[in-house]
């Protein structure tokens, strides 16, 4: 569409600037902080199934989860970053 084609020299510019594209950077950061774990699709169930089975898989769920919190709170307003520099080229 004419918007996106208008979009897509800040999102080339954006892209270039945080070395970011597709997420590839934040799952990166997520699995070295320990914040998220990396399973194929046909394990997903047993996966999310030893989180939830008994008192350690829960605690590791937990800590997952105040990683990735820690994680997001250090990133400020991205979303916000982001809007600014796509919004710029917005009619």
């Amino acid at each position: 569409s004419a918007i996106v084609d208008r979009m897509m020299p800040a999102i080339r510019k954006t892209t270039a600037r945080t070395g970011v594209f597709n997420f590839a950077g934040i799952y990166r950061d997520l699995f070295q902080q320990a914040a998220a774990i990396q399973v194929e699709a046909d394990s997903l169930t047993a996966a999310v199934v030893s989180l939830l089975a008994d008192q350690a898989g829960t605690a590791k769920a937990l800590e997952m989860g105040r990683r990735a919190k820690a994680y997001q709170l250090s990133q400020g307003d991205v979303l916000g970053r982001q809007w600014a520099v796509l919004s710029a080229h917005l009619p």
